[in-house]
């Protein structure tokens, strides 16, 4: 059984790709079974939507020339890290 914290971080990262199909299912049953998790998820979808809509679902910009490549790697590892906190009854 995920965690509500194992729930969010998959939550928030099948809105960028596709979970594997037992992520998927174990997702499912504890979205399923969790009022928290199920209004994040419900919550998470509606804003990436209407984020989504409102750029018109353009293409990331590009990077300035002026930032150095190891400094892009370093914001990219940094965004891979964070994840969405659940409230803190569901934090287990």
């Amino acid at each position: 059984m995920l965690t509500c914290k194992e729930a969010t971080r998959l939550v928030s990262e099948g809105l960028d790709r596709k979970l594997p199909f037992w992520q998927r299912l174990g997702l499912r049953f504890h979205v399923a079974m969790c009022r928290g998790c199920s209004r994040f998820a419900r919550q998470i979808t509606a804003l990436n939507r209407v984020i989504a809509d409102h750029y018109g679902n353009a293409p990331p910009a590009e990077v300035s020339e002026h930032v150095p490549p190891d400094a892009v790697m370093r914001i990219k590892s940094s965004l891979r890290r964070i994840t969405p906190r659940a409230n803190d009854q569901n934090r287990k």
